[in-house]
């Protein structure tokens, strides 16, 4: 077994880590092409997440799912 190999091999055995996060927001300013105007552009904002928590687990699945062309 090479050094690299024996390393990964221990690093895996002792490693866990955890990854967390609580009530995150995200918002973005979106263009109104409905109310803007030549010159003077309207903008809204658009929640993106909001108040979003989650765990990700070393040794668990994760998956993050959504339709085609949602920004995962």
């Amino acid at each position: 077994m090479s050094k690299l190999q024996k390393f990964l091999s221990e690093r895996a055995d002792n490693t866990h880590v955890t990854l967390e996060w609580k009530e995150l927001n995200y918002k973005m300013r979106i263009k109104d092409s409905k109310q803007s105007r030549f010159m003077k552009p309207v903008y809204n904002n658009k929640s993106i997440l909001d108040n979003v928590s989650g765990k990700a687990v070393s040794g668990e699945l994760l998956a993050i799912m959504g339709p085609t062309g949602c920004g995962k």
